[in-house]
């Protein structure tokens, strides 16, 4: 359906995942027009960023890592009073500082592995020398995993995997929409490992592969994620 509405697709940014952002950035760029909808993409490490956004109606955030995921863009969209699409300021910063989000689950009820807090200025023996594992090529690659989805859990465990993932999401008080990740022990304990307040957007991501499984399509998952958009302002 067509819309008057002129979107800007945030994506680029400053952090070590730039092309995790574009990414994202290039694919909503190709579904919004499918939907009659006007676009420009707009990275904000441009000197003319907040020139540039003052000019549409609203920012789809279709962006990663540092500056974008943490708050700080948020911030900033805040401030001037636009809206935009996920999460606010403070979901967005507690989920990317990892210890603080599963403390905030752990209140909440949701069971979560346990873990050891590692400080960036540490000397460890914690290089991997191999690719025997889900590695961030494998992630990367389509051919270097398999997704199975629905996952074949037990109907019980499945069922408690949605409720976890729901609780974390409003402990955390995130907006729209977020993606949960979680192990399952063979004996069927659910464990909560982390949040991504703004996930990938491209359409053969875990976002996408899980709406599809859904029954909602590639152009309808934007569509949704657009209408969640925030338009009134800040709120804590």
């Amino acid at each position: 359906m067509s819309s008057s509405r002129s979107i800007a697709v945030i994506t680029g940014g400053r952090s070590g995942e730039p092309d995790r952002s574009l990414l994202s950035g290039n694919a909503v760029h190709q579904s919004l027009p499918r939907q009659g909808l006007l676009q420009v993409a707009l990275d904000p490490t441009d000197a003319e960023f907040t020139e540039h956004v003052r000019a549409v109606d609203v920012a789809f955030l279709a962006i990663a890592g540092q500056w974008s995921e943490d708050g700080k863009l948020q911030g900033m969209l805040d401030s001037l009073g636009f809206p935009y699409t996920g999460c606010v300021v403070m979901a967005s910063a507690i989920g990317m500082y990892k210890p603080t989000a599963k403390s905030v689950v752990q209140a909440a009820g949701v069971n979560d592995l346990p873990h050891v807090l590692l400080r960036a200025s540490e000397d460890l023996e914690t290089l991997p020398t191999t690719a025997e594992f889900h590695d961030y090529a494998a992630k990367r690659d389509p051919n270097g995993h398999e997704y199975r989805y629905p996952a074949g859990l037990p109907p019980l465990v499945a069922a408690a995997v949605q409720r976890a993932a729901l609780d974390a999401h409003r402990a955390l008080g995130c907006h729209s929409h977020s993606h949960s990740d979680f192990t399952v022990t063979a004996g069927g304990e659910v464990l909560w490992l982390e949040v991504n307040t703004l996930p990938g957007l491209s359409p053969h991501g875990n976002l996408a592969t899980m709406a599809g499984a859904a029954g909602i399509s590639y152009d309808q998952l934007i569509a949704l994620i657009l209408d969640a958009a925030h338009h009134d302002g800040y709120r804590p």
